[in-house]
């Protein structure tokens, strides 16, 4: 991990690799959203990156790099709108699974170390993510359709639920009687999500029950890699404004030498690098005691440097961007939703000012 705001070298080759493939899917795009998923991305993300373990550590199979390596991989995998479960399983349930700790948990990381195997992990999306909408008795689980991403191709399927005795993660086969996922309409088409019901579901309790640690821990895994994401979807916004901008002609000349459009152009970059800074910040702090408060700024400048590019994308292309033939209209969506996956920038907001608040 760079101990600075500047890249390693290291993490400069990795966005390069990352970046070669995502260019290489590119016009797969919209065959891979109307499949929900990219098999030809992920493996070669697995083979060449060796995404699938990038954050489980050595001993158990995995690359163990940091957050500033992993933040790169989102960033580039978000410009690129590529469909693979990186969030879901590389983030999100291998977070729990570290979290957890234990042997079993162990033996689950080593099984997506290499790629072979995807996990989803059953917690609420929205506006309440830290809440736990999985309850445990007798031995078995029950929800309601829970918003959960990744689901319907997950090998492991996770969930954290609330017993009598504390929170604790649980594992559960994903073809075992009780459980029903259906796919959710979304407004993002490039990022699947499917609603999860258990029915009195078999279990097998992972790590130790607690009162809800653990649930927070992942939740602000999952809003700093989605900082990165959007700060990669801000910059590509930005790119395709700028690229746009420079080739289309207006009364003979490029529409980018008008000075509405610079001052456009220039807030969008001025967005970037707020969310760059902010996102780095964030990454470089993993541990401190300011991490929560940082999480939460970079999540919010990111969230929203991403919904105003994104919106801003379609008003430079004009008529174009608003068409299904452009992709303009998937940043927006992306955008759109993500911005409520782990808590509005508003909500973060809200609660950054709680926490500054707070007597010390």
């Amino acid at each position: 991990m760079a101990t600075g705001l500047l890249p390693t070298p290291e993490q400069d080759q990795l966005r390069a690799v990352v970046r070669a493939v995502v260019a290489d899917r590119a016009r797969a795009r919209r065959e891979a959203i109307a499949a929900g998923d990219d098999p030809i991305a992920w493996k070669a993300l697995v083979e060449q990156v060796g995404v699938a373990g990038l954050a489980i550590p050595e001993p158990l199979g995995g690359s163990g790099f940091g957050w500033g390596e992993l933040a790169v991989v989102m960033e580039e995998l978000a410009a690129g709108l590529v469909v693979v479960p990186v969030l879901s399983s590389v983030v999100l349930a291998t977070g729990a699974l570290l979290e957890a700790g234990g042997e079993r948990a162990g033996e689950l990381l080593r099984r997506l170390a290499g790629g072979q195997d995807r996990a989803a992990l059953v917690v609420p999306l929205g506006l309440d993510p830290a809440a736990v909408a999985v309850t445990h008795g007798d031995g078995r689980l029950r929800a309601s359709q829970v918003p959960t991403l990744g689901a319907a191709g997950a090998d492991i399927l996770l969930v954290h639920a609330d017993t009598d005795a504390g929170i604790g993660l649980f594992e559960i086969d994903p073809g075992a009687p009780g459980i029903a996922v259906e796919s959710a309409e979304t407004l993002d088409l490039t990022r699947p999500m499917q609603l999860v019901s258990l029915d009195g579901v078999e279990s097998v309790q992972l790590g130790p029950l607690d009162e809800g640690d653990a649930v927070a821990a992942v939740v602000r895994q999952g809003r700093l890699a989605l900082a990165a994401e959007q700060v990669g979807g801000a910059r590509a916004c930005l790119d395709m404004a700028v690229g746009y901008a420079r080739e289309r002609q207006q009364f003979d000349r490029p529409i980018g030498s008008f000075q509405a459009v610079k001052h456009l152009l220039a807030d969008l970059f001025v967005n970037v690098e707020a969310a760059v800074a902010a996102l780095a910040d964030a990454v470089r702090c993993v541990g401190e005691p300011r991490h929560d408060q940082a999480v939460a700024i970079a999540a919010s400048v990111a969230g929203d440097a991403f919904v105003d590019n994104a919106e801003a994308n379609i008003h430079v292309h004009g008529g174009i961007g608003f068409t299904w033939e452009h992709d303009a209209h998937l940043y927006y969506r992306r955008a759109i939703t993500a911005s409520s996956l782990f808590g509005h920038p508003r909500a973060l907001d809200r609660e950054l000012g709680r926490q500054l608040a707070a007597p010390r």
